[in-house]
């Protein structure tokens, strides 16, 4: 038997009398400087200055639990020293301070990390303090911690911060987001806001793209260029990726792009688009119906088939196109364009109709409408063409059936 019932710990004996023992090394501290570090090996090294020293120790972790796939972890990869110039030489900066631990047999631990540390060798945290309080880059966020609040940050700017009031923020430089569990509020802000959910994705903002079909990160598309963008489409079970080209659904306003070529999208027109509403079918495969509003006020709408089915309206300021498909024999009908070939209502032919036919019908004939039943002519009645050229007068008019742009008609 070795006299314990657990496996000794590095750098643990089981003797005594040996003269580093509670002398040397012994719960003796010192603090140290990072040199260098290793994220592969997970290994640094140390200058202490009490004794003068150099030491290898493990990177400290803040938690760790190997459990599979249940492990969980908290860590910090620290970042040394480096070499900065200064008045054009060469200097190096130090690293984090930190204390360092010594077991019975001489090596060293890792003991925690120093707030820095002033010349007289106590904890630098008023220094710290009077740095936010001045405005020193980097320690904006060095916030005055009440009892039980917590705050983590990296190097870039990357901030957490949990208050006892039960606030929780969660910031990378100016983007945040805010969960107030006081108000049962939340708050965000960011240059744009991009939500996915499985092939699905909103868009809110500042245009971001990958620029190029490798790029791993997005990056700005056009300067100014904002929109509010939403897409429903189904995802390939084996990719996540959208299913179909065509989406079942999609919603855009404001500067809207082509998503393969990056440029402004234009309208039917040859203007930009401002506004766009597309559906598809039942397995997202065609575009079934389609909304657009370009930047002049312009209005194209398509519903059914793209081809050769279905109904197109467009209408620009002043004109009025629709056309259709063999449902009406192939026709197709114009309101009120100048180029109108097949009008649907020109109210002057209308007019000019209904008065030839008073004249050549009722007028022409006012003498001898009828035959009696002696035989004898009827003459029409005065009053009733008097009342036919009434309703003509009346009804038939720019109020009605002209159109106000009666100069467009084509006769």
């Amino acid at each position: 038997m070795d006299g314990i019932s657990r496996d000794l710990n590095p750098g643990e004996r089981l003797g005594h009398g040996d003269l580093r023992d509670g002398v040397q090394y012994l719960s003796r501290p010192g603090r140290g400087q990072i040199d260098t570090v290793n994220p592969i090996n997970g290994k640094i090294v140390v200058n202490t200055n009490d004794p003068f020293d150099v030491r290898e120790v493990t990177v400290p972790v803040l938690w760790f639990s190997a459990r599979g796939t249940k492990s969980a972890w908290g860590r910090y990869m620290p970042m040394g020293s480096e070499k900065t110039t200064v008045n054009g030489k060469e200097v190096i900066k130090g690293g984090e301070l930190v204390h360092l631990l010594y077991r019975n047999d001489g090596t060293a631990v890792f003991g925690g990390y120093d707030a820095t540390a002033t010349p007289d060798g106590e904890p630098g945290w008023t220094d710290l303090e009077a740095a936010r309080k001045n405005k020193v880059p980097g320690f904006a966020n060095f916030k005055q911690l009440k009892r039980g609040e917590f705050d983590f940050k990296s190097s870039g700017n990357a901030y957490i911060f949990g208050s006892n009031a039960g606030t929780l923020l969660l910031a990378g430089g100016q983007s945040f987001i805010k969960l107030d569990g006081q108000s049962y509020r939340s708050e965000a802000k960011s240059s744009e806001f991009h939500q996915t959910s499985d092939a699905c994705e909103t868009r809110f903002g500042t245009i971001f793209r990958k620029l190029k079909p490798t790029d791993f990160a997005e990056g700005v598309v056009q300067s100014g260029g904002k929109e509010f963008l939403v897409n429903l489409n189904d995802a390939n079970p084996a990719t996540g990726a959208p299913l179909t080209g065509q989406p079942k659904a999609k919603l855009h306003f404001g500067d809207i792009i082509n998503n393969t070529t990056l440029v402004a999208e234009n309208g039917e027109f040859g203007s930009k688009l401002r506004g766009l509403i597309s559906l598809g079918d039942s397995v997202s495969a065609t575009e079934i119906f389609r909304f657009e509003v370009d930047q002049l006020g312009n209005v194209a709408w398509t519903q059914g088939n793209t081809g050769t089915s279905g109904f197109k309206m467009r209408a620009q300021k002043f004109d009025m196109e629709a056309t259709t498909d063999a449902r009406f024999n192939g026709k197709k009908i114009i309101i009120g364009k100048t180029s109108a070939d097949e009008p649907l209502v020109c109210g002057n032919l209308l007019k000019d109709t209904f008065s030839k036919f008073i004249d050549q019908v009722f007028t022409a004939n006012a003498s001898s409408w009828g035959i009696g039943n002696l035989g004898n002519p009827v003459p029409l009645s005065p009053a009733v063409t008097a009342s036919i050229k009434a309703w003509l007068a009346a009804f038939v008019s720019n109020d009605y059936f002209n159109s106000t742009k009666a100069v467009t008609e084509k006769a």
